[in-house]
């Protein structure tokens, strides 16, 4: 029982002795009734201290569980980010090997989409590194808008840059499938020559 609540106990009682027409209260009839609610806090202090410990350690659990989740967020942005960091470049190293010894064999629509599709992989890889700009801003932000109101201008700045970081990302991988396709129609344009000539 809190301070506020003695009082409150008090009060009421004071009210009651008041509703019932008394005019004064004896300082025994005083004394009997703050030992009986004496008696009353020290049997809920063992109560109280049990919430106490409950909230705390409820407390700690949430903070904890927040923390946990910020983690994983993180952990899945970074995995994201690397992920199409290798898909492009991968991409890309592995186009160009497969171009230097392959080109000759190319018709000349079959060079055009290769030209294009390396470029969509670069295209992806710059993606990712804007991607992961914006999101070291956004987290900046973040930071600069602890201590202040919910929804404060940096808490905006920031939503705005996280929503664009994950746009950069989900962007990279449309242009990663586009050139997936590119290679599917560059492996239809191939100029092939039989040795033996069949008649």
């Amino acid at each position: 029982m809190n301070s506020t609540q003695v009082v409150d106990a008090v009060t009421a009682q004071v009210q009651s002795a008041k509703d019932r027409g008394h005019q004064e209260v004896t300082i025994e009839s005083l004394e009997t009734y703050l030992e009986a609610l004496k008696q009353h806090i020290e049997s809920q202090a063992p109560l109280m201290q049990a919430n106490i410990d409950f909230q705390r350690q409820a407390n700690e659990y949430a903070h904890q569980s927040e923390q946990e989740m910020f983690r994983s967020v993180i952990v899945s942005g970074q995995i994201a980010l690397k992920t199409s960091l290798l898909i492009g470049g991968g991409g890309a190293a592995a186009l160009l090997a497969f171009a230097s010894s392959a080109w000759k064999s190319l018709k000349p629509e079959g060079l055009e989409l290769l030209g294009l599709t390396v470029f969509l992989l670069g295209v992806g890889v710059l993606l990712v590194g804007i991607a992961a700009g914006t999101t070291y801003l956004s987290q900046s932000f973040y930071h600069d808008g602890l201590g202040k109101p919910d929804k404060c201008l940096e808490d905006k700045i920031a939503d705005r840059l996280r929503v664009a970081a994950c746009a950069f990302v989900v962007l990279s991988y449309l242009v990663y499938g586009w050139s997936c396709w590119n290679i599917f129609r560059m492996m239809k344009s191939f100029s092939i020559e039989a040795f033996i000539p069949v008649s």
